[in-house]
């Protein structure tokens, strides 16, 4: 179905409901599959424009290439500045004709970026002039973030996100500054809550959110020279903040949906799990690394852990105790800053054994009260992970090991078979 005539139809359900032809689970249903039907059509075609637009421009790069050092400097520059022109024409004719094509929208932003971004290299080529990849880079990010309001394309924000990775990486280690990190950013912040608002359960928005995320927090940590000291709690506190800020947004059912969900669990089941070994208390200095250069930086934690722990209260105000347990990583590594653990390892190891299993069964626990397969799924894994971290700790012999590894395979298996069944409807 046309996705033209898929919108007609969703806009129908709520008549055909009331007139009694349709019932609520039968709209409901209609409405779940054409909507995505629409939904992964436009996706398709939009993926296959920006191909198709970045294989035209690559034939042409080719041909071009192949004569461009008999042509005179001045025949170089028209030529370099014919795929802006045409990237340009192009946006004026789909705001004009195509305003509500995705895929025009997308293509048209994606290739008057490039363009821009290959104009201004050749430039530099032609007339011979200096400069540095990390400023290349910020120019063609700055130039192309109207863009993406313009034509409202996120496909560019997220080029914009990664040549700002970019940007940060090729810059000198003494000039990356975390201030100007969030800045850059702020630049695409307005475009992703527009987004989320307007199609939270769109694909579009879960991938936008789901690459820029994990890129902010990448071109924050290559401004922390201090991430050998810190490391642990700046991840800590970054995992928290995504699974707090998802619940302050609603998150929908499905976890695929929640980039910003799966990755804050993902990041705080591996800080818990590595926290219940010793060497992780002993082998790290905590001490606090003093450095007056370094003040952005213990600015973007301190505002990190203070937002942290304002969303946690939350929590414990909405009596969200879940939620509110998952804070306690982040709140021993906080008090770990000012003196090590390494005396205690033992002991603050044995602590976060024992909390890694209680948060298991309480995950469990909540699933099945829930009917929630997902969350007792999450329950067994974290549990089962935690007894074979503790057979590799061991001084058993492999046969030991193995026989014990499928034992708690075949245990997981069976209780994730009964628990299915438990579960269903």
């Amino acid at each position: 179905m046309a996705k033209e005539h898929a919108a007609w139809l969703i806009d129908e359900l709520p008549e055909l409901e009331r007139a009694g032809i349709v019932d609520a689970a039968t709209a409901g249903r209609l409405r779940a599959h054409y909507a995505e039907a629409a939904q992964g059509r436009s996706v398709a075609l939009g993926l296959s424009g920006m191909l198709g637009a970045l294989l035209i421009g690559l034939g042409v790069i080719l041909i071009v290439a192949h004569n461009w050092d008999q042509w005179s400097r001045w025949l170089r520059l028209t030529l370099a500045a014919l795929p802006l022109l045409a990237a340009q024409v192009a946006c004026v004719w789909t705001l004009r004709r195509r305003p509500d094509s995705a895929v025009w929208r997308e293509s048209t932003a994606v290739f008057a970026a490039l363009a821009f971004a290959a104009l201004l290299a050749l430039v530099s080529q032609i007339f011979q002039i200096g400069g540095t990849l990390d400023h290349y880079l910020l120019s063609c990010a700055l130039v192309a973030a109207p863009l993406v309001y313009a034509l409202d394309a996120s496909a560019l924000a997220v080029l914009v996100g990664g040549t700002y990775v970019g940007w940060i990486a090729a810059a000198d280690e003494a000039q990356r500054q975390p201030f100007a990190v969030l800045l850059a950013f702020a630049t695409l912040l307005p475009h992703v809550v527009l987004a989320w608002r307007r199609e939270r359960r769109s694909i579009r928005t879960t991938l936008l959110i789901g690459w820029l995320v994990p890129m902010l927090f990448a071109a924050l940590t290559l401004t922390m020279p201090w991430l050998r000291h810190y490391g642990w709690l700046w991840f800590s506190g970054c995992t928290l903040l995504l699974i707090l800020i998802d619940a302050e947004a609603g998150g929908l059912a499905t976890l695929m949906q929640r980039p910003l969900r799966a990755y804050g669990e993902l990041g705080w089941a591996l800080i818990a799990l590595a926290a219940t070994f010793p060497s992780f208390w002993q082998g790290h200095d905590f001490q606090r690394y003093a450095d007056g250069s370094l003040l952005q930086a213990g600015v973007v934690l301190l505002a990190l852990l203070v937002i942290c722990a304002a969303l946690t209260a939350r929590a414990l105000w909405r009596r969200q105790w879940l939620m509110a347990a998952l804070a306690l990583p982040t709140l021993l590594l906080a008090l770990a800053q000012g003196g090590s653990f390494a005396a205690a390892a033992t002991g603050v190891a044995v602590f976060f054994n024992l909390y890694v299993l209680a948060i298991g069964i309480v995950l469990i626990a909540d699933g099945l009260q829930q009917r929630v397969l997902r969350a007792v799924s999450s329950g067994l894994t974290l549990i089962a992970v935690l007894v074979l971290l503790r057979f590799f700790g061991s001084d058993w012999s492999f046969v030991v090991r193995g026989v014990a590894f499928v034992v708690v395979g075949l245990a997981f298996l069976g209780a994730n078979a009964w628990l299915r069944r438990r579960v269903q409807p």
